[in-house]
């Protein structure tokens, strides 16, 4: 059961679109503090066959792993749907490689959890493949 005031967990889908447009534009950026300030001290991150991660420390220590083999990113979000404090949300993003020079494209649904204005829970599920290396 949260304990954010019942006024505070109702969100506009403008509210969420610009919640949502803020993650996008920090998370762009793949600056590990700035995107780790997003998550409230106790948030949740959820991925399929993964033990929850819990906490700041541990999103950090997630996302730095995560990040370490990526280069020339790219990301979009797009808002789905608004539930009170729950967004649905569409992602696409690209990279590439850093070990291998391979470019992988990925989409995903997450939905996120907002409370005071952070992510409170992120759950997504996603689906990434390499792309084709283009001829010189």
């Amino acid at each position: 059961m949260s304990t954010v005031p019942a006024a505070e967990r109702v969100l506009s889908f403008g509210e969420a679109e610009r919640f949502v447009k803020r993650v996008e534009a920090v998370f762009r950026t793949m600056e590990l503090e700035s995107i780790v300030e997003l998550f409230a001290s106790s948030a949740v991150v959820r991925f399929p066959f993964a033990a929850p991660i819990a906490g700041r420390a541990a999103i950090e220590a997630f996302l730095r792993a995560r990040y370490a083999d990526i280069s020339d990113y790219s990301l979009s979000k797009e808002l789905v749907a608004v539930h009170g404090c729950r967004l649905a949300v569409k992602l696409r993003a690209q990279w590439r490689s850093a070990a291998t020079g391979a470019r992988v494209e990925s989409i995903a649904m997450e939905v996120l959890t907002v409370e005071r204005s952070r992510i409170a829970e992120w759950e997504a599920v996603s689906v990434s493949q390499p792309r084709p290396v283009e001829a010189p």
